[in-house]
């Protein structure tokens, strides 16, 4: 049933997820063929909302990593999903944690130009000033691929009275 789960998230089937899950799969299980994401990672990444939500409200756990050190806010954040990064931070998803090499939402936010989602991780206190292990903030990922409206967001003061929470 695990496979059934992952696979039903992967395409977005909300019927097959609950019925994978009414079934026994195991909501956390880890993909040993994907590098250990599971179903949320999937779901995440691909940008399906309501499978995210069968699955949260299954016991999801919103900070498990894979083998890469990725949650599935890092990749809602890749895949430029801004409900999902939302969602998943409403449900207590935390933008701190960060990949094996250093890379937290933020940063992979900066890097693939979702301007959206970095304002959004920004207003829920995520550090603009972590560097993964190439030395390489949100900032500097933004202006070395020349994503100008990031750079100046980046490069303004905090405001530490907004939040989703």
């Amino acid at each position: 049933m695990n496979k059934e789960l992952y696979e039903a998230a992967a395409r977005g089937d909300s019927t097959g997820v609950q019925s994978a899950l009414s079934q026994g799969a195991n909501v956390n299980h880890q993909n040993p063929e994907e590098c250990g994401n599971t179903s949320l990672h999937v779901a995440a990444r691909g940008g399906y909302h309501d499978v995210l939500q069968i699955l949260l409200s299954a016991g999801a756990d919103v900070n498990l990593k894979d083998t890469r050190g990725d949650t599935a806010l890092i990749e809602a954040a890749r895949g430029g999903n801004c409900d999902v990064v939302e969602l998943l931070l409403k449900k207590g998803a935390d933008p701190s944690h960060s990949s094996i090499e250093g890379d937290t939402a933020l940063i992979v936010a900066a890097e693939e130009g979702h301007y959206d989602i970095v304002q959004l991780l920004l207003n829920n206190r995520a550090d603009r000033s972590t560097a993964n292990i190439y030395g390489e903030t949100a900032l500097v990922a933004a202006a070395s691929r020349e994503y100008a409206n990031i750079v100046q967001l980046l490069s303004e003061e905090d405001d530490p009275n907004t939040s989703v929470h």
